[in-house]
């Protein structure tokens, strides 16, 4: 077997190279909330915590919310990054009704407020940078969440820490955790009172 010129060769490997690169760039992310993001901001973690439970399973679209035992189920949905069609819509209103649970985690994107309008839920992000000048980890925009409700879901909880974070206003809904009395909205995104 001849060994190609000197020039394809490089070639070759540039090739190589450039698909290996694509690969991996294809495999990770740096979204927040991304769930290939391994970083702080990521959920990795979370999504390799759910591929190792058997009675868990991630979708990537509604169809599976008519079919779930929506008395048992937890539909978490993170960051949405476009709106949701009225039929998606339906489809998680239709589970919220038959007794499932939807989670919502979004900070400042525009796409959640909507859903939570169409699924017919009360609350809503500010979508305003939630601030506190006194109880805070490393700083103001990492503010702690020190009042937490006794509840199933708070069980071993002292408080969060709130990274980038906004305030939900909670309509009827009945907040089980909440930040202090001096945490604010930065209204004017200046990062001070």
């Amino acid at each position: 077997m001849r060994t190609p010129p000197l020039p394809r060769l490089v070639l070759y490997v540039l090739i190589g190279l450039l698909a290996g690169v694509l690969i991996f760039a294809a495999s990770t992310s740096t979204a927040s909330f991304g769930a290939y993001n391994s970083q702080w901001d990521g959920t990795s973690e979370f999504r390799t915590l759910i591929e190792e439970r058997p009675d868990s399973r991630i979708v990537f679209e509604t169809t599976p919310y008519e079919t779930a035992n929506a008395t048992n189920t937890v539909a978490i949905i993170l960051a949405p990054t476009e709106p949701y069609s009225a039929t998606e819509s339906r489809r998680i209103r239709n589970f919220v009704e038959r007794g499932g649970t939807v989670v919502i985690a979004d900070d400042f994107g525009p796409h959640s407020n909507p859903l939570l309008a169409s699924i017919g839920a009360d609350a809503r992000f500010s979508r305003l940078q939630l601030r506190d000048e006194r109880e805070y980890y490393r700083g103001p925009s990492l503010p702690l969440a020190p009042n937490v409700t006794a509840a199933p879901y708070t069980q071993n909880v002292s408080q969060l820490t709130l990274n980038g974070a906004t305030a939900v206003e909670p309509g009827n809904a009945t907040p089980v955790v909440t930040s202090s009395e001096l945490a604010y909205l930065d209204r004017n995104a200046t990062g001070s009172l």
